[in-house]
C-alpha cells in the first residue's frame, strides 16, 4: 500500500530517488528538519548519526542551490517549508530455507522530496529582530560577567596588600628598602656567630655527659680486669691438669703391687700380642 505524498508548496525543491532504503527510515529523520531554517537543518542533518542523514543533507544542499541559481535567493532566508519520503521500487530476493523451501526478501527504496520556501518580509524583519536582541542580551551579559569578574579580582588584590593591622604592605615594603646595607650585614654575622656559639655548646655538653656516666667506665675497668686475669686462669688449668696425671699413675702403681699375678699375665699377653 503506498502513501500520497501530500501536496507541495511552491519554493525550490529537490528529489533524491530510489534511495537504498526504507521510507519509514528516511521519514524518521525528515521529521527532524521540518519547519526549521536553512541553517539549522543542515546543522542538524550533520550531527545526525542515522544512515538517512547523509543521503537527505544531499537532497537540502541540491535545493538550496536551486534556490540560490535559479530564483536568486539568499539561502539565510529559506526555510524548509516541506520534506517528505514516498516508497519507491521493492527488489526481490529469495534466501533458501529448510525442506527445499525459499523465502522472499524485500529490499526496499524511496524517494525522498524537499522543498525551500523563503520567509515573508513580516517573518525575516521579525527573525531579524530577535537575533539583533539576542546579540544585544549577549553583549550586556558578557560585559556584566566581566564587570563582575573584574570586581572579584580587585577585591581579592585589595585583601592580599592589606596587612592585618589595616595598613597596606606597600609601606612595609618602602620602609624595608630604607633600612640600609650595614644594618643588613651586621645582623647577618651575629646569625653566624650565635649559630657557632650554639654547636660549640652542644658538643661540650655531649662531651661532659660522656665522662659522667658510670657505665661506661666501669665497663672499661671490667674489660682490663678481664684481659690481665687471663695468663693466671690459663695457668691453673695447666697445674691442675698435671696433679689430675700424677694421681693416675700413683692409682696404678698401687693396683701393680697389690696383684703381682695379674700384672705378669698382663705382661705376658702384651708380649703374645
Amino acid at each position: 500500500m503506498s502513501i500520497l505524498s501530500p501536496p507541495e508548496r511552491t519554493g525550490s525543491k529537490a528529489k533524491l530517488r530510489t534511495i537504498r532504503m526504507s521510507a519509514f527510515k528516511a521519514r524518521a529523520v525528515l521529521q527532524l528538519i521540518q519547519g526549521k531554517p536553512f541553517d539549522e537543518a543542515v546543522e542538524i542533518l550533520t550531527f545526525c548519526d542515522r544512515g538517512a542523514a547523509d543521503e537527505i543533507l544531499k537532497c537540502l544542499h541540491s535545493a538550496a542551490s536551486n534556490a540560490e541559481h535559479n530564483e536568486g535567493l539568499d539561502s539565510e532566508e529559506l526555510f524548509v517549508s516541506q520534506c517528505f519520503a514516498n516508497e519507491g521500487p521493492t527488489l526481490k530476493r529469495w534466501r533458501p530455507r529448510a525442506r527445499g523451501r525459499a523465502t522472499r526478501i524485500r529490499k526496499r527504496t524511496c524517494h525522498v522530496t524537499v522543498v525551500l520556501s523563503r520567509y515573508t518580509p513580516e517573518e525575516l524583519l521579525d527573525r531579524s529582530e530577535r537575533a539583533s536582541h539576542r546579540s544585544t542580551a549577549a553583549v550586556a551579559d558578557r560585559r556584566r560577567r566581566v564587570a563582575a569578574s573584574q570586581a572579584s579580582a580587585g577585591i581579592e588584590e585589595a585583601a592580599e596588600d592589606t596587612t592585618p593591622d589595616g595598613e597596606l604592605s606597600d609601606v612595609g615594603s618602602q620602609a624595608e628598602e630604607v633600612v640600609p646595607e650595614e644594618t643588613a650585614a651586621g645582623d647577618t654575622a651575629a646569625e653566624d656567630a650565635a649559630v657557632e656559639a650554639t654547636v660549640t655548646e652542644t658538643t661540650e655538653a655531649e662531651m661532659a655527659d660522656e665522662e659522667d656516666t658510670p657505665g661506661a667506665k666501669d665497663e672499661m675497668d671490667t674489660a682490663g680486669e678481664n684481659m690481665s686475669d687471663e695468663p693466671e686462669a690459663e695457668a691453673v688449668v695447666e697445674a691442675e691438669e698435671a696433679l689430675q696425671d700424677s694421681e693416675a699413675a700413683a692409682e696404678t702403681a698401687t693396683v701393680a703391687e697389690a696383684d703381682p699375678a695379674t700384672s705378669s699375665n698382663s705382661d705376658q699377653d702384651n708380649k703374645q700380642d
